[in-house]
């Protein structure tokens, strides 16, 4: 998948941080897959958090994080 010009001018952000753009179509279902890998992979480094908020906007994304954090613990 190609990357948006929206995204080649963010470059990145801090651990803690976080940028929004429009999104241009990406999958919500890819999009809860990979943030919940990456926090899974930060929490496999590091204990110093207590608590992760996953912000959905609908209950169709909070399902579908829902659904998403169940197959992740079945792993």
């Amino acid at each position: 998948m190609k990357q948006p010009a929206e995204c080649r001018h963010l470059r990145g952000c801090a651990t803690g941080e976080a940028k929004i753009t429009k999104g241009d179509n990406f999958p919500m279902e890819r999009v809860c897959k990979i943030a919940i890998a990456e926090v899974k992979k930060f929490f496999q480094q590091t204990s110093s958090l207590e608590q992760v908020i996953f912000v959905c906007f609908g209950q169709t994304a909070f399902d579908l994080y829902t659904k998403t954090m169940q197959e992740f613990a079945e792993t």
